[in-house]
């Protein structure tokens, strides 16, 4: 089993400068079905890889990213 080091899922302003630039996409890709999430997740990418190493963790999280997010405030 490897170990994964402090520094190497330290997220770091290059990561978020990612984001940043993945959320433009934001803009074209509303609707009222899914509101923005499809953007949400591209712009999370770098710091889902970050944080998940393995391939099925990083699915089990872009699924949770997927989901609707008004599902969680009617529940």
């Amino acid at each position: 089993m490897m170990k994964i080091s402090n520094e190497d899922s330290k997220i770091t302003k290059k990561d978020l400068n990612k984001v940043f630039w993945r959320s433009f996409q934001m803009e074209f890709s509303w609707n009222y079905e899914r509101q923005m999430n499809m953007a949400y997740t591209y712009a999370m990418i770098p710091i889902l890889k970050k944080l998940y190493k393995r391939k099925d963790q990083m699915a089990d999280a872009l699924k949770r990213h997927l989901e609707f997010l008004i599902q969680l405030l009617t529940s």
